[in-house]
């Protein structure tokens, strides 16, 4: 037998020994594996489940509760291509300038019933004193107490700034989603800032409808309600 007393010696040995050795070309992990028994799923009750979803509401409406975070969801909201956020301090716009009639008011109706758009009832509203029609843009109808405007979804954007603690409220009208947003603020689009008085804002049939004054929410939904394309 070999002196394998030194490291020297031993290493040599074994050295030779593996070249007389064969050994598998193929893992045995895939075996191994497949002796194992599969670790169970943890099961979580139902209970547990439930705790967790309180736990993550409570959470959420904590961070409501503050003011950065509260801003930032309000900053979510918008309704056709308006959005509406909360701000620290409302920019003091320009004031709506007073629109005149374009034509005859058949005239306005008969354009606005060939481009396919709507008018609220007149017995509602009154004659209108003043508008402006743009079938590319929005188009705007002023009666002596309110503001209407509509114009396609999907056009010139417009931004709503509300001031922090004013309050955005979601309505319906009848089953069209919007928004009410009672008291002053201002509106921007083609970036013209005006300020706004209280508004109603909502989306049916493709066309983003705006009801603008000091009236209030019920008259403004009665009004709302009325509107109908002209045909």
């Amino acid at each position: 037998m070999a002196d394998l007393s030194s490291d020297d010696a031993l290493g040599a040995a074994l050295t030779d020994l593996a070249g007389h050795l064969r050994t598998s070309e193929q893992s045995l992990w895939p075996r191994v594996l497949a002796d194992l028994d599969p670790l169970p799923r943890p099961r979580v009750p139902v209970r547990g489940l439930a705790i967790a979803a309180i736990a993550v509401l409570v959470v959420l409406v904590a961070v409501a509760a503050i003011a950065p975070a509260r801003r930032a969801v309000a900053d979510l909201l918008g309704i056709g291509s308006t959005t509406v956020t909360h701000v620290d301090g409302v920019r003091s716009g320009a004031a709506t300038p007073r629109l005149q009639p374009e034509g005859s008011e058949a005239a306005l109706r008969r354009r606005l019933g060939t481009a396919g758009l709507a008018l609220p009832d007149a017995a509602l509203v009154g004659d209108p004193r003043g508008w402006r029609v743009d079938l590319s843009g929005e188009t705007i109808v002023e009666y002596d107490d309110v503001t209407f405007g509509e114009r396609a979804e999907g056009t010139v954007p417009a931004l709503k700034r509300v001031p922090e603690q004013g309050q955005v409220e979601a309505i319906r009208v009848g089953e069209e989603p919007g928004y009410w947003i009672p008291g002053p603020h201002t509106r921007t689009i083609a970036g013209r800032t005006v300020r706004s008085a209280s508004v109603l804002l909502w989306v049916a049939d493709g066309l983003e409808l705006r009801l603008e004054g000091d009236v209030t929410l019920t008259e403004m939904l009665e009004i709302a309600r009325s509107v109908r394309r002209l045909r």
